[in-house]
């Protein structure tokens, strides 16, 4: 859950995600796109994208992270 003006900053994760906005209204920057997310809305990133998340409103969202995939030969 994020407070209305919250900020969280740059970052990656080395697996695939996925944000499912529940309450409120986000917005992601990923890469060099800003993707709009109000509530019901739905982000899948690839593995190892930049982004930020700013809450433009009280929010909560659910975020699923799928483990980074390792070539074992």
């Amino acid at each position: 859950a994020m407070k209305a003006n919250a900020r969280i900053p740059r970052h990656h994760n080395p697996g695939r995600i996925c944000v499912q906005t529940i309450q409120g209204h986000i917005r992601m920057h990923a890469g060099d796109k800003l993707f709009d997310l109000p509530q019901g809305r739905t982000l899948v990133l690839d593995p190892g994208i930049t982004h930020e998340v700013d809450a433009l409103e009280e929010s909560a969202f659910l975020l699923f992270v799928a483990p980074p995939t390792t070539s074992e030969g």
